[in-house]
């Protein structure tokens, strides 16, 4: 996988760096073909009295299937908007993970369905009876 890191408005950190290259790397484990994890990491002038605003973007891309974005925001401290970034990033990967294996396996289960319901020559077919009737 191919991490960018960019950082607008704040100053490189090694101690940021090393934290968003180890998140990353735990990415790898929900999806083994992520191709490209883009990491934006941005900050706003202060407001007011609340501090610096920072926000987090993450984009990953995985061949043959849609990126998926992520997008955080924080008021004053950067690592629980990286941290919350990537929670997300997490669950929002493996969500695609379960939806792509249930759509696999929902054609699959069709398919058999389907083959299971042409019976045989020799099959009989028993009718359900009513209240005992025959």
């Amino acid at each position: 996988m191919v991490l960018q890191i960019t950082f607008h408005g704040i100053p490189r950190s090694e101690a940021l760096d090393k934290k968003i290259r180890e998140r990353a790397a735990k990415l790898e484990k929900f999806h083994d073909r992520i191709t490209r994890c883009k990491v934006v990491a941005t900050v706003e002038g202060k407001h007011g009295h609340k501090g610096a605003k920072y926000e987090i973007r993450i984009a990953l891309s995985i061949p043959k299937e849609k990126t998926l974005a992520v997008t955080h925001e924080s008021n004053e401290d950067i690592y629980a908007a990286l941290g919350a970034a990537f929670d997300t990033a997490t669950r929002r990967l493996e969500d695609h993970v379960r939806t792509g294996r249930q759509t696999r396996r929902g054609k699959t289960a069709k398919n058999r369905a389907t083959r299971g319901s042409v019976k045989s020559r020799g099959d009989t077919v028993k009718r359900a009876t009513v209240g005992g009737a025959r």
